[in-house]
């Protein structure tokens, strides 16, 4: 059998998250793909092993990892007073730590999901962005 190469056509994509779809004005998350080798680094660093021999897996810190490299930006994002918040981003273009920290955990989770998932296997962007059923 021959080896297919599947060449991909978009690399950035905008996520609304599940409770935004309904809003008149929803945030919407542009995110790009993240790369097998950035992948593959942070995936090495999943699994801890303690002193004692046991082994923790560290899901959330890769989820808030891929978070932090797959936003672009965020639209439409409003403080408590309704004014518009620009993303601040450190000196790679990445959100700031500070600002993921202000963010929900459960958004974070979300959306880094979906970078996940959409990294791992693009050409079902649409099913993980929600624009298919």
């Amino acid at each position: 059998m021959a080896i297919v190469v599947k060449k991909v056509k978009n690399k950035e994509f905008t996520y609304i998250p599940v409770d935004e779809r309904k809003e008149k004005n929803p945030v919407k998350f542009k995110i790009r793909l993240i790369n097998k080798i950035n992948r593959a680094k942070l995936e090495d660093g999943l699994l801890k092993i303690n002193q004692d021999g046991t082994f923790n897996f560290a899901n959330v810190s890769y989820i808030i990892e891929m978070f932090k490299l797959g936003i672009i930006d965020i639209e439409s994002l409003v403080d408590e007073e309704g004014k518009k918040i620009k993303v601040p981003k450190d000196e790679n273009g990445y959100i700031t730590d500070d600002f993921i920290e202000m963010l929900p955990d459960s958004l974070i989770q979300e959306v880094g999901n979906v970078i996940i998932s959409i990294s791992k296997d693009p050409s079902n962007a649409d099913i993980y962005l929600g624009n298919e059923e």
